[in-house]
């Protein structure tokens, strides 16, 4: 995790570089921008500006050695130059997305081999390769150069073969891509972020008008078939981050059409059709993507995209590794291991997640292990007595611990329910009371504040963070969390 006052690299000085540096402004980085370009509105906002060609090699060391982290604002920065970097700083989300976007041949072939359904195409190398590639696919088809080009630049549409030299000389007859004509319905983004954890999030699709292929009007919310197919489109964004391990803001350009998305390009950065996130959505673009390559948690974005047990065996399971959460799923496992000796069990599980255990996390540990398995040996604690722990084991010995555990099975019912309350605050004044060694504040990736998580959608959160204790706030410090709670309720 970067630390507040630590410096971030940004490649480009443009608009989105410019949105980029507020953003890690708001949460206490300073920006020093590279880019070749005498003027930047991105560095008008920062700290530091370096002015020199991207191949300017001591240049580059120098920003380097400045920066404890670097990004880019846009996807035509040479990829050497972020090989280059990557040997000095760290850079998110690093070369090979950019490798990618920068060919179309290259991307097309990435995306279809991932199972995408792009628009038919074919590589043509010469002008002769041309003829060739129009038998195969036909016409209507657009020509684009296989390296740069954007808004619309570095293409030629061909109606019939007759276009073919035309077209082929409109682009110079530089290597390029024929894609074939898709008929759509709209046109839509899907803009995600990806955390240095794997963890991911979503904003909602704008539909996307373009002219001139430059893009004109992002509208939300988008039209229906737009959300139908939004989750399919959703998941194919999904399997790209994960394929290049990505870290930040995403974007993936579709069209609607009447056999689902088809993909059309993707761009490594944060991106214009998601411009309204900063003032209609929890949390920017720009602020996840900082959060992301700083490698802070991507925070929640409001009610969750897919059940919480989806997301833990995709960030432990997947991976080989222990979480308590799965290993309860299964009816009987845990009970077993609880209901074995009652009062260890729960005097070791409580112990474990407390402020008085030894440092570290106790349950980074294999998948397949145990719950107990790896957890320190409890140490005598004030706050979790021997009539405490009579109490607790004369209840789980006449009850059992299938009750309990039954909560931790209903993740799929939970996320059905919850879904009446997205897009809803809690408006009413809340109080929120932690501790600094809670283990809920690093499994997933470190939060260095919960209170501003929280209060993003609680606005009147009032937050108190408990210096050393641990998962069990009230009786860890009773007459700390007390006081606190009596104080608040006076002020109501």
């Amino acid at each position: 995790m970067l630390s507040p006052g630590s410096t971030i690299g940004i490649l480009g000085g443009g608009q989105l570089g410019r949105m980029l540096a507020v953003a890690a402004a708001q949460l206490g980085y300073k920006v020093h921008v590279y880019a070749p370009d005498a003027e930047s509105v991105a560095a008008e906002v920062t700290a530091h500006h370096t002015q020199a060609a991207w191949d300017d090699e001591p240049r580059l060391a120098g920003f380097a050695a400045a920066c404890d982290i670097v990004t880019f604002e846009f996807e035509n920065v040479p990829v050497d130059t972020v090989r280059f970097l990557s040997g000095h700083v760290a850079v998110h989300p690093g070369g090979k997305p950019l490798e990618i976007a920068q060919d179309r041949l290259t991307e097309k072939s990435f995306v279809a081999d991932l199972g995408g359904r792009t628009a038919p195409f074919a590589a043509v190398p010469t002008r002769a390769a041309l003829d060739s590639a129009l038998a195969a696919i036909g016409t209507p088809a657009i020509l684009k150069t296989v390296r740069m080009g954007y808004d619309g630049k570095g293409q030629a549409r061909i109606a019939a073969p007759t276009d073919a030299d035309a077209a082929w000389e409109a682009i110079g007859g530089q290597p390029a891509i024929l894609e074939g004509f898709v008929a759509f319905d709209h046109e839509f983004s899907v803009i995600m972020v990806r955390g240095i954890d794997g963890e991911t999030r979503f904003w909602d699709s704008s539909a996307n008008v373009h002219e001139g292929g430059i893009l004109a009007v992002s509208s939300l919310p988008p039209p229906s078939i737009v959300l139908d197919q939004q989750p399919a489109a959703r998941a194919m964004m999904a399997a790209i981050g994960d394929a290049l391990d990505y870290v930040g803001v995403l974007t993936g350009e579709f069209f609607a059409t009447d056999a689902g998305p088809v993909f059309n390009e993707m761009a490594p950065r944060v991106h214009n059709s998601g411009h309204w996130t900063i003032e209609g959505a929890v949390t920017s673009q720009f602020e996840n993507h900082i959060r992301a390559v700083a490698g802070l948690s991507v925070p929640f974005a409001g009610v969750p995209q897919r059940p919480f047990t989806e997301v833990f065996r995709q960030h432990f399971t997947d991976k080989g590794k222990f979480f308590y959460q799965e290993y309860f799923q299964e009816p009987g496992v845990a009970e077993a291991e609880a209901e074995k000796d009652p009062r260890d069990f729960v005097q070791r599980m409580m112990y474990a997640i407390s402020g008085d255990a030894p440092p570290g996390n106790h349950f980074d540990k294999p998948y397949g292990a145990t719950f107990l398995e790896g957890l320190p040996d409890p140490a005598p604690v004030a706050w979790l007595t021997e009539d405490d722990l009579d109490f607790y084991e004369a209840e789980f010995r006449a009850s059992g611990f299938r009750g309990p555990l039954n909560r931790y099975r209903n993740h799929e019912t939970d996320f059905e329910w919850l879904q009446q309350w997205n897009g809803k605050r809690i408006e009413q004044p809340a109080l929120f009371i932690g501790g600094t060694r809670d283990p809920a504040t690093f499994l997933f990736g470190a939060i260095e504040d919960p209170v501003a998580l929280i209060r993003m959608f609680a606005p009147s959160i009032e937050g108190h963070v408990l210096d050393g204790v641990g998962h069990w706030t009230q009786q860890e410090r009773p007459e700390a969390v007390n006081t606190i709670l009596i104080d608040w309720l006076k002020r109501l």
